[in-house]
């Protein structure tokens, strides 16, 4: 009688609940052992200080959402800096003197990033045998001006400033 009731007390699976609770806790743990998560938090290994990362093509689409960038209404992202110039039409501009942008450039001492010609070493009348006048200096200068609003030239307002200078040889 005492077996029967220690045979009632058991579940009728009997001794394989044990064993396969064992079974599920040996699946669980040899599963999740290569995992470097914890309670769900990811470590994201970081490159080494100062050393870049190359960039892959999936990389680069993992933040792009799809929307196209609308330019339109900009006059710098929508242009080149070749194309800005030409409607500027600074070539046109300096060509009423009858100079060209380089003989122009080497009139007026323009560098890439500064005047090497100082103001001192103009006049009135050599500005008019090299065909300049108060108009067409003010044309060019404003025509800079312009140019230097709509790109990141360095030199657009220099240049601006010198032939706006330079005009005031002629008086007002």
């Amino acid at each position: 009688m005492l077996n029967a009731a220690k045979n009632k007390s058991r579940s009728p699976a009997g001794p394989l609940v044990p064993l396969a609770l064992r079974v599920l806790l040996l699946l669980v743990v040899a599963l999740c052992l290569g995992q470097t998560r914890v309670w769900g938090f990811g470590v994201t290994p970081q490159p080494a200080s100062g050393v870049f990362e190359s960039v892959t093509p999936s990389s680069i689409w993992e933040n792009y959402d799809g929307c196209p960038y609308d330019a339109s209404d900009s006059l710098l992202a929508a242009k080149t800096t070749g194309e800005i110039v030409k409607d500027v039409g600074l070539a046109g501009r300096i060509g009423q003197s009858g100079m060209t942008t380089r003989q122009a450039g080497e009139f007026f001492g323009w560098g890439s990033k500064e005047i090497t010609k100082p103001l001192s070493s103009f006049s009135r009348e050599s500005l008019g045998t090299a065909g300049w006048t108060r108009e067409k200096l003010l044309d060019v200068a404003q025509g800079y001006r312009k140019l230097a609003e709509v790109t990141p030239n360095k030199s657009a307002p220099l240049r601006a400033e010198q032939l706006e200078n330079l005009a005031n040889l002629f008086g007002k």
